[in-house]
């Protein structure tokens, strides 16, 4: 996904608070729209933000959902110098949540 002012990448290390106000102030600022996207384990913070988010201005903002699957890959570097480093693919769910201001 694109990386601009108006898209919040949810994960698990950064502090809940901070990744919500930073959600919140997107729209703040005056943006119509913000995205936010979560993968694997922070899906359900990814939707817990968004519904607070939703909340926080009154329910005026309205909600688009979608979600996927990628591939990723792990790689594996050796602890022991004699055996060679290695790769594991893998499918990991994802979710994207637009959203935006209500049309009046």
């Amino acid at each position: 996904m694109p990386r601009s002012a108006d898209h919040v990448y949810i994960n698990m290390r950064t502090d809940f608070k901070f990744q919500m106000a930073r959600a919140k102030k997107v729209i703040f600022d005056g943006a119509n729209e913000v995205h936010i996207h979560g993968l694997g384990a922070a899906i359900n913070r990814a939707i817990n933000i968004a519904l607070q988010v939703q909340s926080h201005y009154n329910d005026a903002l309205d909600i688009d959902v979608r979600t996927s699957t990628i591939q990723v890959v792990d790689d594996f570097e050796p602890l022991q110098n004699d055996l060679e480093p290695r790769s594991q693919a893998r499918y990991v769910s994802t979710i994207h949540i637009r959203l935006f201001r209500k049309r009046v």
